[in-house]
């Protein structure tokens, strides 16, 4: 799931300079149609504002059931379980900088629509931040401390803490946080606020000679 991340946020960024170009340089009906169906389909795709959107609270339902933490699980919208996601680890490129990786969940809609990764959680920062290492670590030191628990439809993420604390300790035992369906993106929201803004005003601003728009110049002389 991380390498996944990184190509992905490279298409996007890749994607989102194309459609923003080929909308202010369209100027036949073709060329308009094509670079609106091109925004479209980035719109609907990688670049868009929802996702996964964690909220840090102080522990979870005591009648929430365990799932598996890795695994792949479907949230809810207004009822309906149309929004897959799955928690991972990913790391950041200078190791020496902390934290030194983030939580984070993947979420889409089927088949490959509104796909996002949004943060969870800093990772192995201070003390304010939980760390969970990678299941892929030679020794598989706390490969357990990450736990998915859903009740009524609803998620909470934990990361155990206690090896760190003690008797009297103000470090928190454990890390909370619920996770749903939301808002997790402002640059996505930008995105979509600008496309629509340059289909609306210059696609629909008539020019002299434009027969799409079915305007023609005046002739000379007259």
């Amino acid at each position: 799931m991380e390498a996944h991340d990184w190509w992905l946020g490279a298409l996007e960024g890749c994607l989102v300079a194309a459609s923003v170009v080929s909308l202010l340089r369209a100027k036949s009906g073709r060329a308009r149609t094509s670079a609106a169906l091109l925004a479209l389909g980035v719109a609907l795709t990688l670049a868009h504002p929802f996702g996964m959107k964690a909220e840090r609270v102080g522990r979870a339902p005591s009648d929430a059931a365990e799932r598996n933490p890795t695994g792949r699980h479907t949230a809810r919208i207004l009822g309906l379980q149309i929004v897959p996601f799955a928690l991972y680890r990913r790391d950041k490129p200078v190791a020496e900088n902390v934290p030194v990786a983030t939580l984070r969940a993947r979420s889409w809609l089927w088949p490959f629509l509104f796909t996002n990764a949004s943060e969870v959680t800093p990772l192995c920062g201070d003390l304010s931040t939980p760390c969970w290492p990678d299941r892929s670590a030679r020794d598989g030191s706390g490969a357990d401390r990450l736990s998915l628990v859903s009740s009524g439809g609803d998620f909470w993420v934990r990361v155990d803490n206690r090896e760190k604390t003690g008797p009297g300790s103000s470090i928190p035992a454990e890390f909370v946080f619920r996770i749903g369906p939301g808002v997790t993106s402002w640059w996505g929201l930008g995105y979509w606020v600008l496309a629509a803004g340059i289909v609306l005003v210059r696609f629909n601003t008539a020019r002299p000679g434009d027969p799409e728009r079915g305007v023609t110049p005046t002739a000379r002389g007259t």
